[in-house]
């Protein structure tokens, strides 16, 4: 406290690069600490505007593996665009990356923003100092929004995708997953999902809340619980009629959020829970991804496992009553 800390960097950065931020003491938020590291270290390395843009090569901002799932959902996110015949670039903040990669991401034609939270920020940093284009796709979810994702991300190269490869691929995980949900639906009867918690940060939360109620499990309410401020502003339809009728022993409920939010929310008997927000374990799941094809039917299943687990234990309390 009261160290001149702009001098001492200034005395010492010859030899090593070094970055201040101002962090104003424990307030703030992370997503806003992360933009602000990560604008911080591209201004360091002066990137320039490139004379050798290859098209059709994206960068992937706003991606942090402080979330569950980040590498997992990472991975799939590259294999759907390799598939469609993209180039995948730079990812700041992957996962053993040398900070010379970044040197690469003027090479790019596009920067696609997977979290405004996370990346916003640097996309318009690279968009002022190197005229570098990006769009805002968030992760997508489902097989519906990600194939949409991969059509707007053509759209806005102005290139024609190769969608044969991922089509079949989206047709196969949709004829599984729907055989699956059926099978469920025939062990409980008048099996309800009556809304899901999405305690998450905006960009997930809109993005999965419009995958549940549309794709196969047909969610009936959305509740919203916006991690983080961005996109508090937004209106939204938390409606809570869902309240209004009594809850049957085939009705469940979806939360996706942190183990903190598991503790606030309770209700166990009916809740699935499905953390995607703040890491529960240290333990790393490498592969494990909700994102994309792959990880929709991963989701599904996880969804369906705790669904019977939950049936078959009230099934087992009703026999011993």
């Amino acid at each position: 406290i009261g160290d001149d800390v702009n001098g001492i960097v200034n005395s010492i950065e010859q030899t090593y690069p070094i970055l201040v931020l101002d962090a104003g003491g424990l307030t703030g938020l992370f997503e806003e600490g992360y933009q602000t590291a990560m604008i911080e270290i591209l201004k360091k390395l002066h990137l320039e505007k490139s004379s050798s843009v290859i098209p059709g090569r994206v960068n992937l901002l706003g991606y942090c593996n402080y979330y569950p799932n980040s590498n997992g959902d990472l991975r799939e996110l590259k294999r759907l665009l390799r598939m469609a015949g993209f180039e995948v670039g730079v990812c700041p903040g992957e996962s053993g990356q040398d900070i010379q990669e970044l040197k690469n991401l003027p090479t790019a034609s596009l920067n696609i923003v997977l979290s405004s939270e996370l990346g916003l920020g640097m996309a318009k940093y690279l968009k002022d100092i190197i005229g570098q284009e990006y769009v805002v796709l968030p992760v997508p979810y489902g097989i519906e929004q990600t194939m949409e994702w991969i059509r707007n991300i053509s759209k806005t190269l102005s290139v024609t995708p190769n969608m044969a490869e991922l089509e079949k691929d989206a047709q196969i995980m949709l004829e599984n997953v729907t055989e699956q949900v059926d099978m469920l639906k025939r062990t409980v009867s008048n099996l309800t999902y009556r809304r899901a918690i999405l305690a998450l940060p905006y960009s997930q939360a809109k993005s999965l809340a419009k995958a549940l109620q549309n794709e196969i499990l047909e969610v009936e309410k959305i509740k919203f619980e916006l991690q983080g401020n961005f996109g508090v502003d937004e209106s939204f339809d938390n409606d809570e009629t869902v309240e209004e009728k009594p809850w049957l022993s085939s009705d469940y409920q979806l939360l996706f959020g942190s183990a903190a939010d598991r503790a606030r929310i309770q209700e166990f008997a009916r809740t699935i829970y499905i953390n995607m927000h703040k890491k529960d374990s240290r333990i790393q799941r490498k592969l494990m991804t909700f994102a994309g094809i792959e990880g929709w039917g991963m989701l599904i299943q996880n969804i369906i496992d705790q669904t019977l687990t939950l049936h078959h234990l009230k099934e087992g309390e009703y026999r011993n009553d």
